[in-house]
């Protein structure tokens, strides 16, 4: 028996509060990954730029994460096939690939670029739909990469450094969410969000944990052990609990509930969120008016090109919408 309209209207508006609630978990994770790499280098010894912390934040977060996913959800433990270990194992290499890319870039740049940087994947998605396609992109699409360009230099161009390797580093990021978001949307729908979500958690964290033993296996053990007080406790608790437990659960049984177009135009407000939290906590983080206009432009982008019709894409009448990579959140 269906939902009457005002169940459905409850249910919808539920809904909605639960992916702002998710949105608002997500926007908070620049801030406290970009201290929490900190931190993990001063614990091993390292510079606070070094790769390194941004590697052993990720093993750490993500494999706390995964395993606490799993107690928590039952159910993502059972039914799994090679296929689907294919399927979600290769979901959770792009997803640790572009968290590394966004984490490392999080130490050359400020948490508000980096967050509307990543946001960019947006825009690629129906760029790469009509690539695959083999499709010309249609006059519509040019608008919003031009539009995201002139964002991107009003963003940029106003820093002290410029163009930078952390700009370079989360525009990279937005490009791997991008495969990312086409590939988890096939695995969710096989092999179920709750299963993808802890899968690749667990990937995401393999990699971090390996990469920063190569680097410095020692430094590492000594973060770990500093994980148990202290900043690093205070940093790494809430990218666990509310970046990863809290917004992925929320997005994960709230999402499917809205329009997609309706569940993006949610997620655009992440980096906004992201910008004010970094504002609000840490010092010199305030946009400037050219920043604020760059920032303008590339929301602008990001919603024309969710807005897409489906006959310039080839596609749905809307995009399928994920639940992003931490964008935190992918973060």
């Amino acid at each position: 028996m269906s939902a009457r309209p005002n169940e459905l209207a409850t249910i919808n508006r539920r809904a909605t509060y639960a992916l702002i609630v998710a949105t608002m978990f997500w926007a908070g994770s620049f801030t406290w990954a970009k201290r929490g790499s900190e931190l993990v280098n001063t614990a091993a010894g390292h510079g606070p730029n070094d790769a390194f912390g941004a590697f052993g934040l990720i093993g750490i977060r993500f494999t706390v994460a995964a395993i606490l996913w799993v107690l928590i959800f039952p159910d993502s433990r059972s039914g799994w096939t090679r296929a689907s270990v294919g399927r979600v194992g290769g979901c959770g290499l792009l997803m640790g690939l572009g968290l590394i890319l966004q984490n490392v870039g999080l130490l050359h740049t400020t948490e508000a670029v980096s967050a509307f940087l990543t946001s960019l994947s947006v825009v690629w998605v129906p760029i790469l739909v009509c690539v695959l396609a083999r499709k010309m992109l249609h006059w519509f699409i040019w608008l919003t990469a031009v539009l995201a360009t002139v964002g991107v230099y009003l963003l940029v161009g106003s820093l002290p450094t410029g163009f930078g390797w952390g700009e370079l580093l989360s525009v990279a990021c937005s490009l791997v969410f991008t495969l990312h978001i086409l590939l988890v949307n096939h695995a969710s729908r096989t092999d179920g969000s709750r299963k993808t979500t802890g899968g690749q958690f667990l990937v995401v964290g393999l990699m971090g944990l390996v990469a920063a033993s190569f680097i410095d296996a020692p430094g590492l053990l000594a973060s770990i052990q500093a994980q148990t007080s202290g900043p690093l406790l205070a940093n790494m608790a809430p990218l666990i609990v509310i970046s990863s437990l809290g917004a992925f659960g929320l997005a994960n049984h709230y999402q499917p509930f809205l329009a997609p177009h309706k569940a993006v135009v949610i997620y655009l407000f992440e980096p906004v969120l992201a910008a004010a939290f970094a504002w609000a906590f840490v010092p010199n983080r305030a946009m400037t008016g050219i920043q604020i206009a760059g920032a303008g432009l590339i929301l602008a982008a990001n919603l024309l090109a969710d807005l897409l019709p489906a006959r310039f894409t080839g596609g749905d009448a809307t995009h399928p919408t994920v639940v992003p990579a931490a964008t935190g959140g992918t973060t």
